[in-house]
């Protein structure tokens, strides 16, 4: 059964042509651009058609945030944290936010990452991962070809002599 696409993708998917790579849209920064280009450039040209682009348009976006913000958390912790006085308390304070700024853009990034299915989890099922499980050979146990302390041989007695 082939994808439900909007309204919008369907009056131009007439006029698409196959093998093409989606293009990035001209709002884009440079820097979005580049990941797009890189992102878009990893899998086959008909991997993403016109219904992807809101979705791959947020996944840059937040990517370059992402970014940013891992940028100037990196300045900053060349900082002390244990300083003390207002100032230092204010510096504290604006690292925390960022620190929380980045784990929020990560959630965002790996969510709409699964929403594309960029990600493993996704593009492998369970059940295949079942099956390589299964189909690969498996390796020897430690314990076995050793002696068991039940089976071991009971201790000869020695030979008496005359």
């Amino acid at each position: 059964m082939p994808p439900k696409l909007s309204s919008a993708a369907r009056a131009v998917s007439e006029f698409a042509v196959d093998g093409l790579r989606v293009e990035p849209p001209e709002y884009l920064t440079d820097e979005q651009t580049g990941y797009w280009l890189e992102l878009v450039g990893a899998f086959d040209p008909d991997r993403f058609g016109l219904d992807h682009v809101p979705v791959l348009v947020a996944l840059v976006t937040h990517m370059a945030v992402s970014r940013k913000l891992a940028t100037e958390l990196a300045a900053m912790e060349r900082q002390s944290l244990g300083k003390r006085g207002k100032q230092a308390a204010e510096w504290r304070g604006l690292y925390l936010d960022l620190a929380r700024g980045l784990r929020e853009e990560a959630k965002i990034v790996a969510l709409l990452a699964r929403r594309l299915r960029l990600t493993p989890d996704v593009t492998h099922s369970q059940r295949d991962t079942d099956a390589a499980r299964r189909a690969a050979p498996a390796a020897p146990r430690p314990w076995e070809g050793q002696p068991k302390p039940w089976e071991e041989a009971t201790v000869a007695e020695p030979e008496k002599t005359h």
